[in-house]
C-alpha cells in the first residue's frame, strides 16, 4: 500500500513538473497495480531551425516530432525499475539503442530509487549532447541493421522509411507552428490593432499576418466587384495573390463560389488560344492551321465561326461591323416585337434595350478618348492622374499614350514615352456627363438610381459601387444575377438557368459584363 501511494505521488510530480509544456503524458491504470505511463518528450539542445538531409535531399524544420518513452511500471516498483521502450522517427536504430543503455545505466546507479522523472529530465536535457547530433542530421532510420547485435529490443522506428518520416515530421512541424501562432499575439498590418491568434490568419503565399476581419472585408469586396485578380496580400511592398486556401475561411461558402468561377473565367480569357462559340456557348480551341483565315470550328454543335467578329464563317470577305451589325438586327427585333403582349416578350424586349445600351456606352467613350486595354480590350477612360494605368478587369500595368504593357514606372525614365509620366492636357472628369444629363438638379439622386437595382430573388436593393464594376451582382441572400437585366445565373448544374459564361457571351442579345456609365443612359436611345 504504501508502494502504491508513492507511485501516485511520483506520477502527480511528473504532469505537475512538464504541466503546460510540449511534453505530452498519459498514464493508464485500468490493469492495477500495473500502470503504464507514456511520455511524448521534446529533446532540448537541437538548433531551430534544423537542417536534415533525407534521400539526398537537405530539409528544414523548426519542429522535430517528440521522442516516444512507453514504460510499464511493475507492482514491486521501485525495487524493480520499469520496463520501457523508445521511439524516434528522427534518430536511427543505433542511437535509439545507445539511449536504452544510457537510461539502463541511470537506474543501475540508482537502484531502489524513483526513476521516472529522472528518466524523463534526462530523455529531455541530455540525450543530444550524448548522442553528439550535429547539423545536418542524417535521416537514416535502418543504421545499424549491418551490425544487429548491436541494437537493443526496445528500440523501434515509427516509420518504415524515409519519405514516411519526412512527411510525419513536416506534418508535426504545421501543428506546433499552427499552436504557437493561435497562442501568441500579432500586429495587423491594415487596421495596426494587436490582436490574438485565433483571431489572426497567416497568409500561405508570404506568411504575412493580419486579422480576419480585415481580409474579410478586402476580399468580400473584390470579389463582390468582381475584380478577383486584386485578392492580394494588403501589404504594400508584397502583392502575393491569396491562395484559395487562405480565401476559403474567410468568406461565405456563396461566396468563395463566386471566386472560383469568376477566376476561371478569367483565366480562359487570357487563353489566346480559346475562343467561345457564339451558338452553344462551348469552349472551343483554335487550330494553328486555320490560324490565318481566323476559322473557328465548334466540336460541340459542329458550327463554323469568325474568330474575330464571331459570326457565321464568311470565307475572304472582311468583317462587318459587329456593332453595327447587332445594332440593326436588335433594332428590327424590337421593331417586331413592338408592344410585348407576355412576359417572355418583354424580358427579351428588356434584354435587347440593355445590349444597345451598352453598345450607345462603349461608343460614348471611344468618342471622349477611351482606349482598350491592351490585354484583354476591356474600354478603359482615363479621369485624371499619371498615364501608368492599371486595368481594373485583368490588372496589367499600361502606358495610356502607346498601350504598351509596361511593369513599372522605368517605361517613362527610359522609355519610348520618356518624360511623359504625367500628361500636358489632364483629361475632364469620367461623370461629366452624368452631371450635364442631371442639369443641375437632383443629380444625387439620379447618380444613386443609376447605380441600384432590386434583387429579382429577395427583392433587396443592390448597390453598384463604381462604374467599373461588373454586372455580375451578387445579393445577400445567395442570388447571382446582371445588374443589366436582371436575369438570374445558374446555382447548380442541373438548374436549367444560364451560366454567368453564357449570359455575357457574343451572341446578338447577349448583355455586356462591364458597362461604364449608367444604363438609364442609353435607354434614352429608345425615348427619342
Amino acid at each position: 500500500m504504501e508502494q502504491q501511494e508513492e507511485l501516485e505521488a511520483e506520477l502527480e510530480a511528473l504532469e505537475s513538473y512538464f504541466c503546460g509544456g510540449n511534453t505530452e503524458i498519459e498514464i493508464d491504470k485500468s490493469k492495477l497495480p500495473q500502470v503504464f505511463v507514456t511520455l511524448r518528450i521534446d529533446a532540448q539542445g537541437l538548433p531551430s531551425p534544423m537542417s536534415l538531409v533525407a534521400e539526398s535531399k537537405t530539409l528544414s524544420f523548426d519542429h522535430l516530432p517528440p521522442i516516444t518513452f512507453t514504460l510499464s511500471i511493475p507492482a514491486d516498483y521501485p525495487e524493480s525499475p520499469p520496463r520501457f521502450d523508445i521511439k524516434c522517427m528522427w534518430l536511427s536504430l543505433k542511437q535509439l539503442s545507445m539511449l536504452c543503455r544510457n537510461l539502463d545505466e541511470i537506474a543501475a546507479e540508482n537502484a531502489g530509487c524513483p526513476l521516472l522523472l529522472q528518466w524523463a529530465l534526462w530523455l529531455q536535457d541530455e540525450s543530444v549532447a550524448v548522442l553528439g547530433i550535429q547539423e545536418p542530421l542524417k535521416l537514416d532510420p535502418l543504421d545499424g541493421l549491418q551490425d544487429p547485435d548491436s541494437l537493443d529490443f526496445r528500440a523501434a522506428q515509427d516509420c518504415a522509411s524515409s519519405r514516411d518520416a519526412v512527411e510525419c515530421m513536416r506534418q508535426h512541424a504545421e501543428q506546433r507552428s499552427r499552436r504557437g501562432f493561435l497562442a501568441a499575439l500579432h500586429n495587423c498590418g491594415v487596421c495596426l490593432e494587436q490582436v490574438p491568434g485565433v483571431k489572426a490568419q497567416r497568409l500561405a503565399a508570404c506568411q504575412h499576418v493580419f486579422c480576419k476581419e480585415c481580409l474579410r472585408g478586402l476580399c468580400g469586396v473584390q470579389i463582390k466587384e468582381g475584380a478577383v485578380q486584386l485578392v492580394k496580400c494588403p501589404d504594400l511592398e508584397c502583392g502575393e495573390p491569396l491562395l484559395p486556401t487562405d480565401i476559403r475561411p474567410l468568406v461565405e461558402p456563396e461566396e468563395f463560389e463566386r471566386y472560383e468561377r469568376m477566376s476561371l473565367a478569367r483565366v480562359l480569357d487570357q487563353m489566346t488560344d480559346l475562343a467561345w462559340c457564339p451558338r452553344c456557348h462551348a469552349a472551343v480551341i483554335k487550330d494553328e492551321d486555320d490560324s490565318d483565315v481566323n476559322l473557328g470550328r465548334c466540336g460541340g454543335c459542329d458550327y463554323c465561326f469568325c474568330l474575330m467578329c464571331r459570326g457565321a464563317w464568311h470565307h475572304s470577305e472582311p468583317c462587318a461591323s459587329t456593332d453595327d451589325k447587332t445594332l440593326a438586327m436588335l433594332q428590327q427585333a424590337i421593331e417586331q416585337i413592338g408592344t410585348p403582349k407576355n412576359r417572355n416578350e418583354e424580358e427579351k424586349l428588356r434584354k435587347y434595350k440593355t445590349v444597345v445600351a451598352s453598345i450607345m456606352s462603349e461608343r460614348h467613350l471611344a468618342e471622349s478618348g477611351a482606349q482598350k486595354c491592351p490585354r484583354c480590350k476591356f474600354t478603359i477612360e482615363k479621369n485624371g492622374g499619371c498615364n501608368k494605368m492599371t486595368c481594373l478587369k485583368c490588372g496589367v500595368f499600361f502606358c495610356w499614350l502607346c498601350l504598351k504593357v509596361i511593369q513599372d514606372y522605368s517605361h517613362f525614365q527610359f522609355g519610348d514615352c520618356k518624360g511623359k509620366l504625367f500628361p500636358e492636357n489632364p483629361a475632364p472628369p469620367v461623370f461629366d456627363m452624368w452631371d450635364a444629363a442631371a442639369g443641375g438638379e437632383g443629380q444625387e439622386e439620379q447618380e444613386d438610381a443609376a447605380r441600384s437595382t432590386d434583387c429579382p430573388e429577395c427583392g433587396v436593393v443592390v448597390v453598384k459601387e463604381s462604374s467599373l464594376q461588373s454586372n455580375a451582382m451578387s445579393c445577400d441572400c445567395g442570388c447571382d444575377f446582371c445588374f443589366n437585366c436582371q436575369i438570374c445565373f445558374r446555382t447548380t448544374l442541373d438548374d436549367p438557368r444560364e451560366s454567368f459564361q453564357e449570359h455575357y457571351g457574343d451572341e446578338i442579345g447577349s448583355c455586356k459584363e462591364y458597362t461604364t456609365i449608367p444604363e438609364e443612359t442609353g435607354f434614352d436611345f429608345f425615348r427619342k
